[in-house]
């Protein structure tokens, strides 16, 4: 059996986004894509933490999103 992408679409839900995706994290997910699409709280900076410390999470972004660090 082949590996499972899983896809995680993102607006301004940053108290959820570390749950769902310890949730998504299964023997058979391969890659887990965060897609924020514009976010204005931190979204997309718990996002890029999480990229860097779990090797199948990938993250896509709006153009128009900006990083906060």
């Amino acid at each position: 059996m082949g590996k499972v992408s899983v896809i995680i679409p993102v607006f301004n839900q940053a108290q959820y986004l570390q749950e769902a995706v310890n949730s998504a994290k299964q023997t058979e997910v391969g890659e887990i894509l965060i897609i924020d699409d514009g976010s204005t709280d931190n979204s997309l900076s718990i996002a890029k933490k999480l990229e860097a410390e779990i090797s199948i999470v990938k993250v896509f972004s709006t153009p128009t999103t900006k990083i906060e660090e």
